[in-house]
Protein backbone atom coordinates (compact mmCIF):
# COMPACT_ATOMS: atom_id res chain seq x y z
CA UNK A 1 0.00 0.00 0.00
CA UNK A 2 1.31 3.34 -0.13
CA UNK A 3 -0.14 6.62 0.74
CA UNK A 4 0.63 9.88 -1.58
CA UNK A 5 0.79 13.22 -0.13
CA UNK A 6 -1.95 15.86 0.29
CA UNK A 7 -0.78 18.57 -2.05
CA UNK A 8 -1.46 22.34 -3.08
CA UNK A 9 -3.48 22.48 -5.77
CA UNK A 10 -1.35 23.86 -7.73
CA UNK A 11 1.64 21.40 -6.80
CA UNK A 12 -0.48 18.45 -7.65
CA UNK A 13 -0.83 19.76 -10.96
CA UNK A 14 2.42 19.78 -11.20
CA UNK A 15 3.70 15.90 -10.01
CA UNK A 16 3.30 14.73 -13.81
CA UNK A 17 5.66 17.04 -15.60
CA UNK A 18 8.84 16.51 -13.28
CA UNK A 19 11.69 14.94 -14.78
CA UNK A 20 13.64 12.26 -12.52
CA UNK A 21 16.16 13.33 -10.93
CA UNK A 22 14.72 17.28 -10.21
CA UNK A 23 14.39 18.62 -7.03
CA UNK A 24 12.07 21.45 -5.85
CA UNK A 25 11.88 24.59 -3.60
CA UNK A 26 9.16 26.05 -2.17
CA UNK A 27 8.82 29.66 -3.52
CA UNK A 28 6.35 32.66 -3.01
CA UNK A 29 4.79 34.19 -6.50
CA UNK A 30 2.59 36.91 -7.41
CA UNK A 31 -0.98 35.99 -6.06
CA UNK A 32 -2.70 33.59 -8.31
CA UNK A 33 -5.91 31.88 -8.49
CA UNK A 34 -9.74 32.79 -7.01
CA UNK A 35 -7.60 32.72 -3.34
CA UNK A 36 -5.09 34.89 -4.19
CA UNK A 37 -2.53 32.27 -3.44
CA UNK A 38 0.99 33.22 -3.59
CA UNK A 39 2.39 29.05 -2.83
CA UNK A 40 4.88 28.38 -5.61
CA UNK A 41 8.06 26.30 -6.60
CA UNK A 42 11.13 26.78 -8.45
CA UNK A 43 12.93 23.30 -9.78
CA UNK A 44 15.86 22.18 -10.74
CA UNK A 45 15.58 21.62 -13.74
CA UNK A 46 13.09 24.37 -14.11
CA UNK A 47 9.55 24.01 -15.09
CA UNK A 48 7.09 25.90 -17.29
CA UNK A 49 5.46 26.56 -13.88
CA UNK A 50 8.36 27.46 -11.94
CA UNK A 51 7.80 31.06 -10.50
CA UNK A 52 8.57 33.15 -7.60
CA UNK A 53 11.46 33.74 -4.58
CA UNK A 54 12.43 30.69 -3.17
CA UNK A 55 11.61 30.44 0.54
CA UNK A 56 14.55 30.17 2.85
CA UNK A 57 15.47 31.04 7.23
CA UNK A 58 17.30 34.07 6.16
CA UNK A 59 19.18 33.63 9.96
CA UNK A 60 21.78 31.27 10.07
CA UNK A 61 20.18 29.23 13.44
CA UNK A 62 16.77 28.54 13.81
CA UNK A 63 14.78 26.40 16.50
CA UNK A 64 12.52 23.88 17.40
CA UNK A 65 10.47 22.72 20.37
CA UNK A 66 7.76 19.52 21.04
CA UNK A 67 4.64 20.22 22.61
CA UNK A 68 4.97 18.90 26.26
CA UNK A 69 2.11 16.01 26.28
CA UNK A 70 3.85 14.65 23.39
CA UNK A 71 1.37 11.76 22.44
CA UNK A 72 -0.46 8.53 23.62
CA UNK A 73 1.87 6.59 21.14
CA UNK A 74 5.34 8.39 21.44
CA UNK A 75 6.44 10.17 24.59
CA UNK A 76 7.84 13.62 25.40
CA UNK A 77 11.82 12.22 25.24
CA UNK A 78 11.46 10.06 22.08
CA UNK A 79 9.81 12.24 20.81
CA UNK A 80 12.17 15.14 20.85
CA UNK A 81 14.90 12.56 20.08
CA UNK A 82 13.24 11.73 16.64
CA UNK A 83 13.11 14.93 15.98
CA UNK A 84 16.61 16.10 16.80
CA UNK A 85 17.61 13.12 14.67
CA UNK A 86 15.70 14.36 11.49
CA UNK A 87 16.96 17.38 12.07
CA UNK A 88 20.24 16.51 11.97
CA UNK A 89 20.05 14.27 9.28
CA UNK A 90 19.68 17.71 6.84
CA UNK A 91 22.32 19.79 8.81
CA UNK A 92 25.24 16.74 8.14
CA UNK A 93 24.66 16.58 4.23
CA UNK A 94 27.51 16.72 2.05
CA UNK A 95 27.79 20.08 0.29
CA UNK A 96 30.59 20.43 -1.94
CA UNK A 97 33.30 20.56 0.94
CA UNK A 98 31.07 21.94 3.81
CA UNK A 99 27.64 21.38 5.48
CA UNK A 100 24.50 23.41 4.89
CA UNK A 101 24.62 26.98 6.26
CA UNK A 102 22.33 26.58 9.32
CA UNK A 103 21.99 25.57 12.95
CA UNK A 104 19.18 23.97 14.81
CA UNK A 105 18.77 24.12 18.63
CA UNK A 106 16.16 22.08 20.58
CA UNK A 107 14.57 24.91 23.02
CA UNK A 108 12.51 22.26 25.10
CA UNK A 109 8.81 21.62 26.19
CA UNK A 110 5.94 23.76 25.33
CA UNK A 111 2.55 24.07 26.68
CA UNK A 112 1.13 25.82 23.11
CA UNK A 113 -0.29 23.18 21.15
CA UNK A 114 -1.27 25.12 18.22
CA UNK A 115 0.51 25.72 14.76
CA UNK A 116 0.42 29.43 14.79
CA UNK A 117 2.51 32.49 14.09
CA UNK A 118 1.75 35.42 16.31
CA UNK A 119 2.90 38.81 14.75
CA UNK A 120 2.52 40.88 18.54
CA UNK A 121 3.80 37.61 20.93
CA UNK A 122 6.26 35.14 21.25
CA UNK A 123 6.52 32.16 18.96
CA UNK A 124 7.59 28.47 18.79
CA UNK A 125 8.59 26.08 15.76
CA UNK A 126 6.49 22.98 17.36
CA UNK A 127 6.16 19.57 16.72
CA UNK A 128 2.64 18.76 17.98
CA UNK A 129 0.75 15.30 17.85
CA UNK A 130 -3.02 15.04 17.24
CA UNK A 131 -4.48 12.00 19.35
CA UNK A 132 -7.85 12.36 19.55
CA UNK A 133 -8.72 13.78 15.96
CA UNK A 134 -7.45 15.40 12.95
CA UNK A 135 -8.48 18.71 11.80
CA UNK A 136 -7.29 19.12 8.65
CA UNK A 137 -9.63 16.52 6.81
CA UNK A 138 -11.94 18.67 4.46
CA UNK A 139 -14.10 16.38 3.22
CA UNK A 140 -13.53 12.30 3.92
CA UNK A 141 -13.03 10.48 0.53
CA UNK A 142 -10.32 8.03 2.04
CA UNK A 143 -7.82 10.76 2.70
CA UNK A 144 -5.29 9.60 5.16
CA UNK A 145 -3.25 12.35 6.56
CA UNK A 146 0.22 11.12 8.45
CA UNK A 147 1.62 14.76 8.98
CA UNK A 148 1.17 18.70 8.05
CA UNK A 149 4.00 21.55 8.18
CA UNK A 150 2.64 25.04 8.12
CA UNK A 151 5.22 27.52 7.53
CA UNK A 152 4.65 31.22 7.56
CA UNK A 153 6.76 33.25 5.33
CA UNK A 154 7.16 37.03 4.20
CA UNK A 155 4.96 36.90 0.58
CA UNK A 156 7.35 39.64 -1.12
CA UNK A 157 10.87 38.23 0.03
CA UNK A 158 10.44 34.60 0.64
CA UNK A 159 11.94 35.15 4.53
CA UNK A 160 10.49 31.73 6.15
CA UNK A 161 8.97 33.13 9.89
CA UNK A 162 7.55 29.94 11.45
CA UNK A 163 7.09 26.47 10.94
CA UNK A 164 4.91 23.97 12.77
CA UNK A 165 4.42 20.23 12.27
CA UNK A 166 1.24 18.84 13.27
CA UNK A 167 1.60 14.38 13.28
CA UNK A 168 -1.70 12.65 12.70
CA UNK A 169 -1.71 9.73 15.88
CA UNK A 170 -5.58 9.73 15.69
CA UNK A 171 -5.56 7.89 12.58
CA UNK A 172 -2.07 5.97 11.98
CA UNK A 173 -0.22 3.54 14.24
CA UNK A 174 3.26 5.44 14.38
CA UNK A 175 6.76 3.27 15.04
CA UNK A 176 9.73 4.49 16.43
CA UNK A 177 12.01 1.08 16.35
CA UNK A 178 14.36 0.05 13.42
CA UNK A 179 11.89 -2.41 12.31
CA UNK A 180 8.24 -1.33 11.74
CA UNK A 181 5.21 -3.49 11.44
CA UNK A 182 4.00 -4.14 7.71
CA UNK A 183 1.16 -1.29 8.51
CA UNK A 184 3.19 0.74 10.62
CA UNK A 185 4.70 4.45 9.79
CA UNK A 186 8.12 5.21 10.28
CA UNK A 187 8.13 8.10 12.78
CA UNK A 188 12.01 9.42 11.90
CA UNK A 189 11.21 8.66 8.48
CA UNK A 190 8.00 10.75 8.36
CA UNK A 191 9.96 13.41 10.54
CA UNK A 192 12.80 13.36 8.10
CA UNK A 193 10.51 14.83 5.02
CA UNK A 194 8.69 16.86 7.48
CA UNK A 195 11.89 18.66 8.21
CA UNK A 196 12.68 18.77 4.34
CA UNK A 197 9.33 20.85 4.02
CA UNK A 198 10.28 22.70 7.51
CA UNK A 199 13.81 24.26 5.75
CA UNK A 200 11.83 25.02 2.54
CA UNK A 201 12.32 22.46 0.50
CA UNK A 202 9.27 21.12 -2.13
CA UNK A 203 8.94 17.47 -3.79
CA UNK A 204 10.90 15.98 -5.89
CA UNK A 205 10.23 13.04 -8.35
CA UNK A 206 12.87 10.56 -7.75
CA UNK A 207 11.18 7.79 -6.06
CA UNK A 208 12.93 6.86 -3.38
CA UNK A 209 13.87 10.23 -1.95
CA UNK A 210 13.03 11.63 1.45
CA UNK A 211 11.17 14.10 -0.09
CA UNK A 212 9.38 12.04 -2.86
CA UNK A 213 5.64 12.26 -2.55
CA UNK A 214 4.12 9.22 -1.16
CA UNK A 215 5.44 7.12 1.60
CA UNK A 216 5.36 3.04 2.03
CA UNK A 217 4.03 1.75 5.29
CA UNK A 218 6.78 0.03 7.05
CA UNK A 219 9.86 1.33 5.52
CA UNK A 220 12.72 3.30 6.74
CA UNK A 221 14.40 4.15 3.71
CA UNK A 222 14.00 7.70 3.12
CA UNK A 223 14.87 8.24 6.71
CA UNK A 224 18.49 9.24 4.93
CA UNK A 225 18.76 12.07 2.31
CA UNK A 226 19.43 11.06 -1.22
CA UNK A 227 21.40 12.73 -3.81
CA UNK A 228 18.34 14.64 -5.25
CA UNK A 229 17.38 15.80 -1.43
CA UNK A 230 21.32 16.33 -0.69
CA UNK A 231 21.10 18.88 -3.76
CA UNK A 232 17.97 20.74 -2.76
CA UNK A 233 19.15 21.18 0.65
CA UNK A 234 22.86 22.35 -0.46
CA UNK A 235 20.84 25.15 -3.08
CA UNK A 236 18.75 26.07 -0.44
CA UNK A 237 21.30 26.66 2.50
CA UNK A 238 24.71 26.79 0.22
CA UNK A 239 28.07 26.58 2.31
CA UNK A 240 28.75 30.05 1.27
CA UNK A 241 25.40 31.89 2.24
CA UNK A 242 25.76 34.99 3.60
CA UNK A 243 23.61 34.66 6.53
CA UNK A 244 21.48 37.37 7.85
CA UNK A 245 21.25 38.04 11.95
CA UNK A 246 22.93 36.65 15.00
CA UNK A 247 22.74 32.58 15.84
CA UNK A 248 20.91 32.67 18.96
CA UNK A 249 17.61 30.23 17.60
CA UNK A 250 15.03 32.73 18.75
CA UNK A 251 11.67 32.89 17.03
CA UNK A 252 10.69 35.78 15.51
CA UNK A 253 9.16 38.06 18.52
CA UNK A 254 10.82 36.12 20.51
CA UNK A 255 10.41 32.55 22.01
CA UNK A 256 7.40 31.73 24.42
CA UNK A 257 6.11 28.00 25.28
CA UNK A 258 2.67 29.57 25.44
CA UNK A 259 -0.01 30.21 22.85
CA UNK A 260 -0.54 33.84 22.15
CA UNK A 261 -3.83 33.96 23.80
CA UNK A 262 -2.56 32.65 26.55
CA UNK A 263 0.76 35.18 27.01
CA UNK A 264 0.32 38.30 29.07
CA UNK A 265 3.05 39.79 28.18
CA UNK A 266 3.02 40.63 24.39
CA UNK A 267 6.34 41.76 23.84
CA UNK A 268 7.89 38.83 25.41
CA UNK A 269 11.29 37.37 24.36
CA UNK A 270 12.38 34.77 26.91
CA UNK A 271 15.43 33.37 26.19
CA UNK A 272 15.51 29.42 27.15
CA UNK A 273 18.09 27.08 28.01
CA UNK A 274 18.94 25.31 24.22
CA UNK A 275 20.95 22.45 23.27
CA UNK A 276 22.35 22.20 19.63
CA UNK A 277 20.50 19.64 17.87
CA UNK A 278 22.36 19.81 14.11
CA UNK A 279 25.24 22.48 12.24
CA UNK A 280 26.16 23.45 9.45
CA UNK A 281 27.76 26.52 8.52
CA UNK A 282 3.79 41.35 5.83
CA UNK A 283 3.96 37.19 5.98
CA UNK A 284 2.27 34.29 4.31
CA UNK A 285 1.74 31.37 5.82
CA UNK A 286 2.57 28.25 3.84
CA UNK A 287 1.09 24.88 4.61
CA UNK A 288 3.97 22.95 3.25
CA UNK A 289 3.26 19.97 4.87
CA UNK A 290 4.30 16.42 4.09
CA UNK A 291 0.46 14.83 4.42
CA UNK A 292 0.83 11.78 3.05
CA UNK A 293 -2.85 10.75 2.21
CA UNK A 294 -4.41 7.49 0.11
CA UNK A 295 -5.83 10.18 -2.94
CA UNK A 296 -3.92 13.12 -3.92
CA UNK A 297 -5.73 16.33 -2.85
CA UNK A 298 -5.59 19.96 -2.97
CA UNK A 299 -6.01 21.87 0.47
CA UNK A 300 -4.33 25.08 -0.49
CA UNK A 301 -5.40 28.25 1.28
CA UNK A 302 -4.34 31.53 1.39
CA UNK A 303 -5.58 34.08 3.96
CA UNK A 304 -4.84 37.48 2.13
CA UNK A 305 -0.96 37.63 2.93
CA UNK A 306 -1.13 35.44 5.50
CA UNK A 307 -2.63 31.96 4.40
CA UNK A 308 -1.83 28.25 4.62
CA UNK A 309 -1.45 25.45 1.66
CA UNK A 310 -1.03 22.32 2.98
CA UNK A 311 0.51 19.37 1.58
Amino acid sequence: MRRALTLAATVAALLGARVAGAYCRSATCPPQGTDGSTAGQVCNPALPTDCGIELQWRQPCMSFDVQQGASRQIDFATADATLTQAFATWAGSECGGGMPSFQIFDLGAVSCDKAEYNQQAGNANILIFRDDVWPHDTGGGGVDTLALTTVTYDVVAGDIYDADIEVNTADNTFSTGDQPGATDVDLLSVLTHETGHFLGLAHTQTEGATMFASYTPGTITIRQPQADDVAAVCDAYPVDRQATGACTGLPRHGWAPLCAAEQTNLSCAASPARSEGGSGGGAGLLALGVAFVAVARGSGRIRGRRGSRRW
